[in-house]
């Protein structure tokens, strides 16, 4: 009877003796398999090194680096609008390890590229807002206007005939004029430029009227005055510029036209993960060095909203974006 008993009783104390290791373990051994970042991890951007984006990108990857005790390395994949830099994203493994440092091109893409590599809206998820760089709207100092509402009514009364400058075909100023457009019911004429210095220069010698851009860039114009600031299309005035109004102060409540900085993961990556990235960055954009730089460059750090407020950001940007593209008939250059 004893003999017979005795698998049982095997069993039941590989059990007792399971237990009591999973007990001496503790959380830690329970959930050795949860631990993240396991390897080292890569942030993806689509334009190349050494300008402002990259410069962020990077002074954010090392801070990830101390809270993770992992590597965080940058890698630039420009050309093709950003998509290429995108494309590497959304084939990655959905473990968080591979990010994609975007900016507004992101979001615009899909409404001015007949097809992409990639569905952004369902490959991807959002992490981190990071930073957004309002745009003014200039004019050439010249033009006999003070305000933004005597520029709009001067547009109105001469139609097809003022222009602005941008830095290319499907470049965010062209954007922002053809969206500035829409709302006002002016007929503008849009003059491309090979890049954002040739249409300033343009618009500072006259040749355009309207330029939408950062101001910093325009700073040593506004004060010699061969630039003017009619607004800052932002919901709070720009600290450079304190006496230049918001539009809604100028009568145009709701243009709002940014560069911005975000960060999105592959769609997939576990929720947890998402969170604890969203943490981190945020962290690190409370980080002095990081929001010094920013505000250096003209920017808006991020608020340390949840990924879900950036999510709803990028959804308003692409429904916007699509609305111009197919207004304007935008295309890739």
């Amino acid at each position: 009877m004893t003999h017979q008993r005795m698998p049982h009783q095997r069993r039941a104390l590989t059990r007792v003796l399971l237990a009591a290791a999973l007990a001496l373990l503790g959380p830690a051994g329970a959930h050795a398999a949860d631990v993240w970042p396991n390897g080292p991890m890569k942030i993806v951007l689509g334009v190349p090194p050494g300008g402002g984006t990259d410069i962020i990108a990077r002074l954010i990857a090392q801070k990830l680096s101390v809270a993770f005790n992992q590597s965080v390395v940058v890698e630039n994949r420009p050309g093709a609008g950003q998509t290429i830099g995108a494309a590497v994203v959304a084939r990655a493994p959905a473990d968080g390890l591979t990010l994609f440092f975007c900016t507004q091109t992101f979001a615009a893409n899909p409404s001015i590229y007949p097809s992409l590599p990639y569905d952004t809206a369902k490959d991807f998820v959002p992490v981190a807002f990071v930073a957004r760089l309002p745009y003014g709207i200039f004019v050439n100092g010249k033009v006999p206007v003070t305000t933004l509402q005597e520029f709009i009514a001067l547009a109105k009364s001469k139609p097809g005939t003022l222009n602005f400058a941008s830095a290319g075909a499907s470049s965010l100023p062209r954007i922002a004029g053809e969206l500035f457009k829409l709302r006002t019911g002016t007929d503008l004429v849009h003059v491309p430029y090979n890049g954002a210095a040739p249409a300033l220069t343009a618009t500072v010698a006259g040749e355009t009227q309207l330029l939408f851009g950062n101001f910093l860039t325009m700073e040593q114009y506004l004060q010699s005055g061969r630039l003017r600031a009619l607004a800052v299309a932002s919901e709070q005035r720009f600290p450079n510029a304190p006496n230049v109004p918001t539009v809604a102060e100028a009568g145009m409540p709701g243009l709002i036209l940014a560069a911005w900085y975000g960060i999105v993961a592959r769609s997939g990556t576990p929720a947890a993960v998402i969170e604890r990235l969203n943490r981190e960055i945020n962290k690190a954009l409370a980080d002095p060095e990081i929001t010094q730089r920013l505000v250096r460059d003209g920017a808006e750090p991020g608020k340390a909203d949840p990924p879900e407020v950036f999510g709803a950001f990028l959804k308003t940007q692409m429904r916007d974006f699509a609305e111009v593209s197919k207004a304007a008939r935008i295309t890739p250059e």
